[in-house]
């Protein structure tokens, strides 16, 4: 008899096992299937129509898990270019410099250059303002700028929005780098500005009466944006259903026109003065994966941060969780990234803020399969939910 008890004692804690592993793969996926989601409907420049459907899509998403949606739209100067560049009558791949040069150019003449475009994680660099004055300086109508990249791919800084005076510049992937320095160049440029439209979405869960959490998520990027915007944005959504089911007050705040830079945030920041309990800024990368060394599975990406303004004992409270993350908490950093900055000048709340940056940064090569993972996936929210879950505590 004990030992039949005993066979069934074993038979049970294996089937709680294996349902404790399904619901963990289940939850992975689940994330994995959201990034997958938001990286196929398209570039999410702000302003396009991609941004009209990705906005669309994130309101559905959280109105479907029990949020109350509202929309803040808002106006800016949109950049609509075009550009084709050829070597000996080749095309290869390119895009217009966004706010540097309006009007048509067709030259088989242009100033050409190769550099690092981006500085201050994702800025403009000194570099490519340095090019762009030689090229002024030289008399030239157009420059081909190739971007030099680990990946040789071509890489977009931000841009801030104003209307340009300046001087055409298209940029092109690093790869090309040498054969636009001594091949036939031709160059086919439009650039003009256009009204801009584009909203932040926010959705309230839980007695608003109370101070919220804050899920602070960017929306919108260069290109596809996989791990820089889609691993964040999965994320919050889940953080937001998790909150939500302990009965806390939740705020998401989903912010447009990160790339120009944070215009959305700064709307938003304008219009709301708020006291949350705590903010959570999902930046870029957060669930970023690179190759683990002999193999082809993802591990978390090494370029990554978790800045964090409270006190001490509260850190302390969030290493374990962290750790989970392969993180390991920045107390009051001099340097906050990205959105974070505004979101620490704006109020006095306790804040964490995920960051990371990779290769594919920028480019057109941030899609789902290479740059981020289930496990990872998983994992950033255990180990972020943890982390506000620790901090509760107190």
């Amino acid at each position: 008899m004990r030992s039949t008890c005993h066979l069934v004692l074993l038979f049970l804690l294996s089937c709680a096992a294996a349902v404790r592993a399904d619901e963990t793969s289940d939850r992975g996926a689940e994330l994995f299937r959201v990034v997958v989601d938001y990286a196929a409907l398209g570039d999410h420049r702000a302003g396009t129509e991609v941004d009209a459907r990705t906005l669309d899509w994130f309101a559905a998403a959280l109105q479907r898990i029990g949020g109350t949606v509202e929309r803040q739209p808002f106006d800016f100067q949109r950049f609509d270019g075009s550009s084709r560049v050829t070597i000996y009558g080749q095309a290869i791949d390119s895009l217009p410099l966004y706010y540097e040069g309006i009007g048509e150019v067709h030259s088989d003449h242009p100033f050409v250059a190769a550099l690092d475009p981006l500085s201050d994680h994702s800025q403009t660099s000194d570099a490519l303002n340095a090019a762009i004055a030689q090229a002024k300086a030289a008399g030239a109508d157009v420059a081909v700028v190739a971007t030099l990249n680990p990946l040789a791919a071509l890489q977009i800084p931000n841009r801030t929005p104003q209307v340009p005076g300046g001087l055409p510049v298209v940029l092109v992937p690093s790869g090309v780098a040498e054969r636009i320095q001594h091949g036939a160049v031709h160059v086919d440029y439009s650039g003009r500005i256009v009204p801009g439209h584009s909203a932040n979405v926010m959705a309230s869960f839980g007695d608003q009466s109370q101070p919220p959490i804050v899920l602070a998520t960017p929306l919108s990027g260069w290109f596809r944006c996989a791990a820089e915007r889609g691993t964040g944005i999965a994320v919050t959504m889940a953080l937001a259903q998790r909150l939500a089911a302990q009965g806390r007050s939740v705020l998401v705040v989903g912010t447009s026109a990160h790339e120009l830079p944070y215009l959305g945030l700064e709307a938003f920041v304008r219009a709301h003065h708020l006291t949350p309990r705590l903010v959570i800024h999902l930046g870029a990368n957060v669930a970023l994966g690179e190759a683990a060394p002999g193999s082809s599975a993802l591990q978390f990406a090494a370029h990554r941060v978790a800045n964090v303004r409270m006190p001490s004992d509260a850190i302390d409270r969030l290493r374990a969780s962290l750790a989970m993350m392969q993180l390991q908490p920045t107390a009051n950093p001099p340097l906050w990234f990205g959105e974070s900055k505004l979101w620490v000048e704006s109020q006095p709340a306790p804040v964490i803020s995920f960051v990371g940056l990779g290769p594919q940064f920028h480019t057109p090569l941030d899609v789902p399969q290479t740059t981020t993972s289930p496990d990872l996936l998983r994992r950033a929210y255990e180990g972020i939910g943890g982390a506000i879950d620790a901090f509760l505590a107190q």
